[in-house]
């Protein structure tokens, strides 16, 4: 497992500033998140988002529609600059889960899972 640092910005969504979070990189590619690669988003009870790559194509999503719809999880698909894959988790749901504009986060990653953890600097010292 390795293990990045990020943090949380604004993105105009709906009216108001929303969280995004954005992934992006070659890195994504070396652990399953390849372009069009199909991937559930989900909210653990210890504060993490999980995402978890589940293949691409209809057939892996309609595979994982039900359940991701069942379990309030989220489907959702990498996408491509022109040079590497890119992951973009934004909107009211990424707020209610906890996250907000300019929080400190913590990514640890390996093939096929990404967990992300929003970061107290208070508990740090910060």
């Amino acid at each position: 497992m390795k293990i990045k640092g990020s943090n949380v910005v604004s993105a105009y969504t709906g009216g108001k500033d929303r969280p995004r979070i954005t992934l992006s990189g070659n890195w994504l590619d070396e652990i399953g998140f390849t372009v069009d690669t199909i991937f559930l988003v989900e909210k653990a009870d210890t504060g993490f988002i999980i995402l978890k790559a589940c293949g691409k194509g209809m057939e892996a999503y309609n595979r994982f529609v039900k359940k991701a719809r069942m379990h309030g999880m989220k489907l959702i698909q990498v996408s491509t600059t022109k040079a590497y894959p890119r992951i973009r988790l934004e909107g009211f749901w990424l707020e209610r889960w906890g996250f907000s504009v300019d929080d400190i986060i913590a990514i640890a990653y390996e093939i096929d899972l990404i967990r992300i953890k929003r970061i107290d600097c208070d508990t740090l010292g910060f």
